[in-house]
């Protein structure tokens, strides 16, 4: 049975998306919602996000696709977080854009995804609510086959040629080394306190 309203919700709620009913702005929200919805714009995002890269892959190659990661894929994150009235972003402990370096909460759930992953199972989307009071939901982002040119082992899937021009636009970069099917990172949904508590 569905708690009506969400007022607490325990550090980590590990949970598959089958609820179909549609949030309202300005009401709680329960917690089958906050999957729900979470994994809406999880997903719109990452569509958003791929076939933005893949249209740019298209017209530039992956040269393009790095020069255009560096420039619009900020700018892309909060457009979508304004449609969807939540903050949208991704993290991980391999990123390429230092403003995708996880905080405290997000390195929790990231050990978590990885730890699950390490040992052949299925990580599940996840729901927290930060010390603020906020709540957040994560989704695990998982390394294509089509992201290995820009995310693979330097010198094997990702050349020479564009690793060197990804070190010139990130040159901290850490976003490499990865196999088909690691997890990379993971989305981060935030709902404001206003959006998902009773006032």
């Amino acid at each position: 049975m569905k708690r009506a309203l969400l007022f607490v919700i325990p550090l980590f709620i590990l949970a598959s998306c089958q609820c179909s009913d549609e949030p309202r702005e300005g009401m709680a929200l329960t917690e089958d919602q906050v999957i729900a919805e979470g994994n809406r714009i999880a997903d719109a995002s990452q569509g958003a996000l791929a076939g933005a890269l893949m249209s740019k892959v298209k017209t530039d190659g992956f040269e393009g696709a790095v020069s255009f990661c560096h420039v619009a894929a900020v700018p892309l994150a909060d457009s979508l977080s304004l449609i969807y009235n939540a903050d949208v972003r991704r993290t991980s402990f391999r990123y390429r854009n230092e403003g995708n370096m996880p905080d405290s909460t997000d390195k929790l759930v990231l050990a978590t995804f990885e730890e699950k992953h390490e040992l052949d199972e299925v990580p599940e989307p996840a729901v927290v609510e930060t010390n603020d009071g906020a709540i957040r939901f994560y989704k695990p982002i998982y390394a294509a086959p089509v992201c290995l040119n820009c995310h693979g082992m330097p010198g094997e899937d990702l050349t020479a040629d564009l690793h060197a021009l990804i070190l010139e636009e990130y040159p901290e970069d850490r976003a490499v080394g990865f196999e088909e099917g690691d997890i990379r990172g993971a989305w981060v949904i935030e709902f404001a306190n206003s959006y998902v508590k009773e006032k």
